[in-house]
């Protein structure tokens, strides 16, 4: 059974999902100042960087983040919820098994818990 809360933010989804016409996911809205792009399935790194330098007039440039444990739980802070895809593509790992291992510690540790979809899995920062 739903709670208040939560029923309220599933609603409030499921009306961004009709407004926007999305019938499946992932689908992605990426917003820099007054411009939007509508991404309605799951895309690689390469084209969100393309889609980036479009809208930002190649303003905003990607980073690489170092593959260390702390900045893996300060991702996870900003993103209580990912998946091992997006984890892929934030850390720039080749093979899902390479996310695996590097996420192994924090969940030895109990920070976050694995919520298996399918043949993947998303990541969820416990309360």
């Amino acid at each position: 059974m739903m709670t208040a809360p939560l029923k309220k933010n599933f609603n409030e989804d499921l009306k961004i999902c009709q407004t926007l016409n999305i019938h499946c996911l992932p689908s992605y809205v990426i917003q820099y100042k007054n411009q939007s792009a509508f991404v309605p399935e799951l895309i690689g790194y390469d084209v969100f960087v393309a889609i980036i330098d479009k809208l930002s007039d190649f303003e905003v440039k990607p980073r690489k983040i170092k593959r260390t444990q702390e900045n893996l739980k300060k991702l996870l802070q900003k993103h209580p919820l990912i998946s091992q895809i997006e984890l892929k593509e934030a850390f720039d790992f080749e093979k899902l098994e390479e996310v695996d291992e590097f996420i192994a510690p924090i969940i030895e540790e109990n920070f976050v818990e694995m919520k298996k979809v399918k043949n993947t899995y998303f990541l969820e920062v416990k309360k």
